[in-house]
């Protein structure tokens, strides 16, 4: 089996873009940068979860999506409410906990520098356009970090071999497998980025992602939140 990014390949706010003012906290040894935006989100029931199904608390890691496609092992939320609906029909709200230690990779530079020295110490993340250092820290502003980027021909190589392997597994139109294994190593470098900012101890991840879908012909950047460890979110509460 080959190993992409270490897993088996198998509106409230809308897109407001962050305040310059930022508020510094110190959680334990960690020192944590907010934007404004980030700051006003806390300790309040405006983080927004779509899905399928309804449930009565969080799992961590959640449950997988289906058989072919990378398991994540954090939750995402966002708090732009068709956004969210447009994975799943029902949207929950919870609140992510004042003493959270979040890495606010918009505002906090010097985190957001250790996390993509972190990222690029992966041999075939290392050849995304992803870590570059300007690419890097812009991405998180306007969410293209969140989608791979690459020109590098062993990334083509590697996704390539791939997509021949699993032409051999499944019985799909290249085209459907191609895709698959592209989302599949896009899901794969995002797991990565979050177990590496859990290792560095930090609680949730905050930035923004590209948004396709809401407004036919354009692209918007929503917020986007992966909260790596339970105890800092509070139960869902469905709102639909």
């Amino acid at each position: 089996m080959l190993l992409l990014f270490g897993v088996v390949l198998g509106n409230t706010f809308g897109d407001r873009f962050m305040s310059p003012i930022f508020m510094v906290y110190q959680h334990s040894e960690l020192f944590v940068m907010y934007s404004q935006f980030l700051n006003n989100t806390l300790g309040k029931p405006l983080w927004l979860h779509g899905t399928k199904t309804k449930f009565n608390s969080w799992s961590f890691p959640p449950p997988m999506k289906d058989a072919l496609t990378v398991r994540h092992s954090a939750v995402f939320f966002t708090t732009n409410y068709s956004f969210a609906q447009a994975v799943g029909p029902n949207v929950a709200c919870v609140s992510l906990r004042e003493k959270a230690k979040v890495l606010d990779a918009t505002s906090d530079y010097s985190g957001a520098e250790q996390l993509r020295q972190e990222v690029a110490s992966h041999a075939l993340a290392s050849r995304l356009i992803n870590v570059n250092q300007e690419y890097w820290h812009n991405g998180w502003k306007d969410g293209s970090v969140l989608r791979m980027a690459f020109q590098d021909p062993q990334v083509h190589k590697t996704l390539s071999a791939t997509v021949e392997q699993q032409m051999k597994l499944v019985r799909l139109d290249r085209k459907v497998v191609e895709t698959m294994v592209l989302q599949n190593a896009t899901r794969g470098f995002i797991e990565l980025i979050c177990d590496k900012a859990r290792a560095l101890g930090y609680d949730a991840l905050f930035g923004y992602e590209i948004d396709r879908h809401s407004v036919s012909n354009s692209v918007l950047k929503q917020p986007w939140l992966a909260v790596l460890r339970r105890s800092v979110v509070s139960d869902p509460e469905w709102i639909s």
